[in-house]
């Protein structure tokens, strides 16, 4: 089976930085403004300190994913991990299919598994919510995002279904095999 480890997009997080120090620094001009004929005093505090902390908590966020050097996803031999799903290792054996979807230019991988239920128990409740709102869209239980990766995600589904194939083929060799 082949192996893959893939790294986030950095560029992503250098944009996604700027852009939440931009709207950071507007949310401060905005404050010492301190209102103007159209809108009051209050209301310039009330938008500028939303906007900075709405997106100053963007900051450290962007941050951690630029110094963070672990694969966002690696499969190999064993499975696939995406650290972002927080469900741990996806044996090849719970793997069934899977397939792109794509939303407004964004990619994701999705997993048929056998036990959905399995694995959304290992889920936060947050995470839990988002996947029973993703499933009224058509989406799986596990969802690879692959819209932040260097990768191009048609040749991540490639890989993965290879070694599903690959790891179907050396199990249906065995079946049956006393030693």
């Amino acid at each position: 089976m082949q192996s893959l480890s893939v790294q986030r997009s950095k560029r992503k997080y250098i944009l996604l930085l700027l852009g939440c120090l931009g709207f950071v620094i507007a949310g401060a001009f905005i404050i010492r403004s301190g209102g103007t004929h159209r809108h009051s005093a209050a209301s310039a505090l009330w938008i500028g300190w939303s906007a900075i902390v709405f997106f100053g908590a963007g900051i450290p966020i962007a941050l951690w994913q630029l110094v963070d050097g672990r694969p966002r996803l690696q499969i190999d031999g064993n499975g696939i991990l995406d650290r972002r799903l927080g469900v741990g290792p996806i044996p090849w054996s719970e793997i069934t299919g899977a397939y792109i979807k794509a939303v407004a230019g964004n990619a994701f991988i999705c997993l048929d598994v056998k036990d959905p239920e399995k694995w959304r128990q290992k889920m936060s409740k947050t995470q839990r919510m988002l996947v029973a709102g993703n499933a009224m869209l058509g989406y799986t239980a596990l969802v690879l995002n692959v819209s932040d990766v260097k990768e191009d995600p048609e040749a991540i589904l490639d890989l993965i279904l290879k070694n599903l194939s690959t790891w179907q083929d050396t199990r249906s060799q065995f079946v049956g095999w006393t030693g």
